[in-house]
Order: C-alpha cells, then structure tokens, then sequence
C-alpha cells in the first residue's frame, strides 16, 4: 500500500505536455516532449542570417544589365525565380510584379542549395540554361563576367547590399542588388541568450566580405561562403540551429535541437524539432527557460517519487507503518508531484514576459 508507482508515472509526462501546452499558447510547436529535454542540455545556438536574423520581406534596391534591357532581364529572371521558394528570389518577384512584368512557366527548374537556380523557358532566345545565384554559382558554370558587372557588384558589397547574379549563354547578363535590415529583435535576443551562458554564431551561404559585415553588426561570430552540408559539419554535440531556407535543412535535421521559422521552406519545418509559429525571435530565450524550468520540475518529481518509495517501502517491510498511514501517504505521494507538475501551469507566457521587460 505504501508502494506509488503513480509518482514516478506521473513525475515525468504531466510536466512535459503542459510545458508543450505552454509553448504552443506563446508560438512554438514542438514535435515530441524529448525535444523540452534536448533544448534545455543545448551549449550553444547557430542562425541562419537572412530571414531569421534580417527582417523579411527583402527588397530589389538596384539593378544593373550588361547588353540587355531592364524590362527583358526582370521577365528571364522573375520568370525563372518565380518557382523559388528563397526570400531573395521573392524579392525578384515582387519587384517584377510591381513593374508589371508578365512571367512565363519555365520548362524545367532546379534549386541549387547555397548556389541558387538553374531553369529554362520556352522561347526561342533563351532555351539555354539560365542561372540566378551567387558569384560561386557564375563561375562554377564557366559564365564571363564583364569589367562593369564586377566593379558595380563590389560597390553594392561595400554598400552593404546582397548581389544575386544571373547569366545564360556563356556570360553574366546582370545583377540585382538586394537590401536587408537586421531584426528589431536580434540584438535583445542575441543578448538574452548569452546572458544564459550560450555560445552564439551564424552560419550563412553569404560571400566572406559580407560575413565579416555582419559579424561587426550582430557582435558574433559568423561563418560566411558555407554550402548546406559545411553548415551541417559546423554543428558539434548539444548544438541548435536556427533556420528558414532549404540550404538549412540538413543542419536543422543535424543539430541536436533544430528550430525553424514558421515562414521558412517546408525543407526546413520538416526538417526541424519545433516551429517557430511566432515571427519573434524572443520566443527562443523564452523557449530556453521553459525548457530548464521543466526538467527542473521533473527531476524534482522524479527525485520525491524515488526517495519516496526507497524509505516508505523500506519502513513497510520493516512492520514500522499501519495501513492506514501507508495508503495516505501512497495518496499524498501522488498529490506532490501532480501539484508540482501542475505549476508549468504559472510559467509566464512569452507576451507577459514581454510586458515585464
């Protein structure tokens, strides 16, 4: 009668499902209870840059062309990236759009992670492959690049813009020069979360002139010109990622906790362990301290109901306990652990620690 085995079955998962209740009432869906215990062991969290550090959506600042008109550039260019699902490709297309520019459906297309697009459309003078990405991209495919093109995208490097290079047919045709603003919220969080002894990086497929920019703007290290799978190798034990794109997939599934931002590819959402439904990046520390907090609480079950069960069964063996006495304690051993399981319930949600502050 003594015997609880109700606490230690109790000690472990009420914590749990009301700590994913709470994260999901503040923005965060996590896929599994082992994720709660993943994060609150992590050491260290890397981000993506664009579009989880920058603050979507991006805009087409400049564009300069090389032997073609502007207007037939953006309609080879937007009719290719208009099938991209990369924020910087929207960016193209919602440029397009607003100089009323009319698409054609590409006859074949291809994402290149941490390179860019490859795709083909049905008219007569461009049924070449067209390529959109990086310079690593252009000069992969043997594409010349002329004097002009090259001085005006290191002006625009130096300006601090993203170039996004496109060519077909042997020879860069143009660039896009393409604007980002760091998050109003990064700074605070990148803060937080070192106030709570995590070492902090980024890893982005931007050129190395670009991450040394950065890295002086957030004040962490960045790791510039990496491809999915240099990412990927980045990450070492108890390690997070943060991401949106699909060049961030692998690290995501790799790292030991992975989260995405809710408006990032569906490579990314599948490949992660929580879904940041929230566009703030203030639910992560928020989402650390739920963590810590709930394995607190279940080692602090787990410990009562152990210990419990250790002396109370110990003394029943001994004849030192009247029935009476071992059932009520068998019910007050329960009672313990749901109540202090049930204080998850008071975890401040994400919004009234943003009203503290």
């Amino acid at each position: 009668m003594i015997a609880c085995p109700c606490a230690l079955g109790l000690a472990t998962p009420l914590t749990l499902w009301l700590s994913l209740e709470r994260a999901a009432e503040s923005g965060a869906i996590l896929r599994s209870t082992s994720a709660l215990e993943r994060l609150s062991k992590i050491q260290r969290i890397f981000f993506d840059k664009t579009g989880t550090l920058t603050q979507l959506p991006m805009k087409v600042r400049e564009i300069f062309v090389d032997q073609i008109n502007e207007h037939e550039f953006l309609r080879i260019t937007g009719s290719v990236e208009n099938d991209s699902e990369h924020p910087l490709a929207k960016a193209i297309v919602e440029h397009a759009k607003a100089k009323q520019v009319e698409f054609i459906k590409p006859t074949s297309f291809k994402a290149l992670p941490a390179l860019g697009v490859v795709g083909q459309l049905p008219i007569t003078n461009y049924q070449l492959p067209i390529f959109i990405g990086s310079a690593r991209l252009m000069s992969a495919e043997g594409l010349r690049m002329s004097t002009d093109i090259s001085q005006q995208a290191e002006a625009w490097k130096e300006a601090g813009h993203i170039v996004v290079y496109a060519g077909w047919d042997g020879q860069v045709t143009g660039i896009f020069g393409l604007g980002e603003k760091i998050r109003e919220e990064a700074k605070g969080v990148i803060q937080q979360l070192q106030s709570r002894g995590l070492e902090l990086g980024v890893l982005t497929g931007d050129e190395a002139s670009a991450g040394v920019r950065w890295q002086k703007a957030l004040g962490i290290p960045v790791s510039a010109a990496l491809s999915p799978d240099e990412k990927m190798k980045r990450l070492i034990e108890n390690s997070a990622m943060v991401g949106d794109g699909i060049n961030d997939g692998p690290a995501l599934a790799a790292a030991t906790i992975g989260l995405a931002m809710n408006h990032g590819t569906d490579v990314a959402r599948s490949a992660a362990d929580i879904v940041l439904v929230r566009n703030d990046l203030r639910v992560i520390p928020w989402l650390v301290d739920l963590s810590r907090e709930s394995m607190k609480r279940v080692k602090q079950n787990l410990g009562w109901a152990v210990i419990y069960n250790l002396i109370g069964v110990g003394l029943a063996m001994a004849g030192l306990l009247q029935p009476v006495f071992s059932a009520f304690a068998m019910v007050a051993s329960s009672i313990f652990v749901t109540t202090n399981a049930m204080k998850m319930n008071k975890f401040p949600l994400l919004d009234e620690k943003i009203s503290e502050q």
